[in-house]
């Protein structure tokens, strides 16, 4: 039994214990959905989510995190106009608590994911910009999930092709995820990958090539440390190694996932 299936059994054996009543029981009933929705049995965690939401609402408890969790859901199963309206009745009631700032840009994301599904980009950058004001305003200015909303917005405006202003963006996410985060991490290798295939759109060869190096360093470094963790047989990079390396002998471009799948996996998901 994997890690999630061992929570879900913990869950269930709590509520077997408990009173309907109790605070607590709409927490494990958010939780469960949680091992579900991480589990990607999406219509099992909705259930559960839904449940937690009635409770919640019967006993005068917060809503945004199930909301969102349900929005989370629905967009996986591609059900992107229940995705919307669960996201976004989670983002009005969780800007009347400031407080809630994690949440609120996280929501912010969330939404922007759906727009960008939906093909219009200019609300989706609307909505990375607006999580990026309420990060910077709440996190120090080198915190990686600032960095992440700078390479979000950076990634709508590639699909503009408006490369020049991509390019600020992504450097100042290089930038903040160089200070914030190990060599080895796999958010840089991800970035790297995303310059280089910005240099090459912009005719820039050279950038391209000193980048691609930089991201074979990378990839060598998180082959090893996964090796050394997990074993060789779990090791988790070898075909990006391969990838790049294939890419300076043939000097193509790296693939850019842009599907609503690659979008869907940007989501944020929270647990109570």
């Amino acid at each position: 039994m994997d890690d999630h299936g061992k929570a879900a059994k913990f869950y269930k054996k709590f509520l077997e214990n408990i009173n309907l009543d109790d605070g607590k029981c709409a927490i494990a009933l958010h939780n469960l959905g949680s091992c579900y929705s991480n589990a990607r049995v999406y219509t099992t965690a909705i259930k559960y989510y839904q449940q937690a939401l009635k409770l919640k609402q019967e006993n005068h408890r917060p809503l945004e995190e199930s909301m969102c969790n349900l929005g989370v859901a629905y967009a996986h199963l591609k059900q992107y106009n229940f995705a919307r309206e669960y996201l976004q009745w989670a983002l009005t009631s969780a800007l009347m608590s400031p407080e809630k700032y994690e949440l609120i840009a996280n929501l912010y994301d969330n939404i922007a994911v759906i727009t960008a599904i939906e093909g219009n980009f200019e609300e989706e950058q609307k909505y990375y910009e607006e999580a990026l004001k309420i990060r910077l305003k709440n996190l120090p200015p080198t915190h990686s999930h600032t960095g992440n909303s700078y390479r979000n917005i950076s990634g709508v405006l590639s699909r503009q092709q408006r490369y020049e202003e991509c390019l600020q963006y992504k450097q100042m996410c290089l930038e903040i995820l160089l200070s914030s985060l190990t060599p080895n991490h796999v958010d840089l290798l991800a970035i790297y990958n995303e310059l280089a295939n910005l240099y090459l759109l912009m005719g820039r060869a050279l950038d391209y090539h000193r980048i691609v190096i930089k991201a074979i360093e990378s990839s060598v470094q998180l082959l090893e440390k996964s090796i050394s963790f997990l074993g060789v047989d779990h090791a988790i990079s070898q075909r990006d190694i391969q990838a790049l390396i294939s890419s300076v002998n043939k000097h193509v471009p790296l693939p850019l996932e842009s599907t609503a799948i690659f979008r869907l996996r940007h989501l944020h998901d929270h647990q109570i």
